[in-house]
């Protein structure tokens, strides 16, 4: 499957699947995002996210970061990536507009 059959943008949210060999990463937004909410405020550690409070899984095989921006729930979950390395991916992204997301994706 092609990056644009695993990633999408609509009224609800978004989702962005990124890898490369040994490497992938999911960012989520939207509701899909805000499912996980509760549970990352119950047992995720705190750690600041683009300059917003959130919190971070690191289970063995991965990490998961949690955070909210704007209003809008955002999930990042990466396998072959540690902490620090999720973290400056993501301050190095930039919030775009649903068509133009969309745009981005067609092939």
């Amino acid at each position: 499957a092609g990056l644009a059959d695993r990633s999408y943008a609509d009224n609800l949210g978004f989702s962005l699947a990124l890898e490369k060999p040994g490497v992938s990463l999911v960012l989520m937004g939207g509701d899909i995002a805000s499912a996980a909410w509760d549970a990352a405020v119950q047992n995720g550690t705190p750690v600041e996210i683009r300059g917003q409070q959130g919190y971070v899984f690191s289970p063995p095989s991965g990490v998961s970061l949690h955070w909210v921006e704007n209003g809008n729930y955002y999930l990042a979950s990466a396998l072959g990536m540690n902490m620090e390395e999720v973290l400056a991916l993501l301050a190095k992204l930039e919030i775009v507009k649903q068509t133009d997301f969309q745009t981005r994706l067609a092939p």
